[in-house]
């Protein structure tokens, strides 16, 4: 089972991007901006393949994710610091306190590794059950960071870490219902059900990969009956407007305070590739402002699910 510092999840994500210069109008409201989250290099026009990373760049602005999250996955609460320059705390998350974010997401994946059982497969009828999912489809850790624009449009960052290189896909939908495992699991001799419901304004991200690379990245909503296609893109960059972007890490980078695996299951840095992360302006593409409650993420052979950790 994946294992979560605020809940048990996975999260799936799919995105695309065109390098396009970026006008003064659509800058404002862009995810990749430096200010609201550390996606890229920070410089415009956006140029930014290879630079995916985990830990804080001290020369940009806004939270990275070992900024968000503690070792063990916890929302950081390291200020204000005491008088010897230490973290003391006051109980309300860093996330929100400093940086005005709305909720976060940290999934850790340290069971499969591409050869162990895993209690999270994704069978082909869309349940869950016990399983081997190969490497190239295996979900390592996840996280998400939901903030604001400053025009008060809902803003999603994810980032992803690949377990393997190889051609798949990936994928992050964010329900406003509350979606579970259900009946079936042990003792009943069948895979578990995934409860739940679709609503309008849900929202999907896929991402399909190469051997070695990015392919296709796209978002879509939830219209009551099916999934609409909002923006798309292929290759690292973002879509005309900004309103989504995505990004690789082109060498080595370090995991950040928690463990990481490769696919032996021993501890690793992240290697060329395997790490991906998104931006995604929700409320610029939908139009509205809906609030998520489950992050499922999903592979041709893996799932899991993640539980927004909310503010105070």
């Amino acid at each position: 089972m994946k294992n979560s510092a605020t809940q048990v999840g996975a999260i799936l994500v799919a995105l695309s991007l065109l390098f396009l210069p970026v006008t003064d109008a659509q800058a404002q409201d862009s995810v990749y901006d430096a200010n609201t989250f550390q996606l890229g290099d920070g410089q415009p026009p956006p140029g930014m393949p290879g630079m995916a990373n985990i830990l804080e760049d001290s020369g940009l602005s806004g939270p990275d994710w070992a900024t968000l999250f503690a070792a063990d996955g916890s929302p950081r609460d390291d200020y204000p610091l005491d008088a010897n320059g230490n973290p003391a705390g006051n109980g309300i998350p860093d996330y929100q306190e400093l940086y005005g974010g709305q909720w976060v997401v940290f999934t850790a994946d340290d069971v499969s590794l591409g050869t162990g059982l895993e209690t999270t497969a994704l069978a082909p009828d869309g349940r869950v059950r016990n399983g081997v999912v190969g490497a190239d489809h295996d979900i390592g850790n996840a996280y998400v960071y939901s903030t604001t624009s400053s025009t008060g449009n809902l803003i999603v960052y994810v980032g992803l870490e690949r377990l393997g290189t190889g051609a798949s896909y990936f994928e992050f939908e964010f329900n406003q219902d509350l979606f579970r495992l259900g009946h079936g699991g042990y003792g009943r001799g069948e895979p578990w059900q995934v409860d739940g419901e679709r609503i309008v304004g849900d929202v999907l991200v896929k991402m399909t990969f190469e051997p070695g690379s990015l392919g296709t990245v796209e978002t879509s909503a939830w219209d009551g009956q099916g999934w609409v296609g909002l923006s798309s893109f292929t290759g690292q960059g973002c879509d005309q407007g900004e309103t989504l972007c995505a990004v690789c890490n082109a060498t080595v980078i370090d995991g950040g305070p928690w463990v990481n695996y490769d696919t032996d299951g021993d501890p690793e840095q992240i290697a060329a590739d395997r790490f991906i992360e998104a931006g995604i302006n929700v409320g610029a593409l939908l139009g509205s402002q809906p609030s998520y409650t489950t992050v499922r993420l999903r592979t041709p052979g893996d799932a899991a699910f993640g539980y927004f950790e909310q503010g105070n």
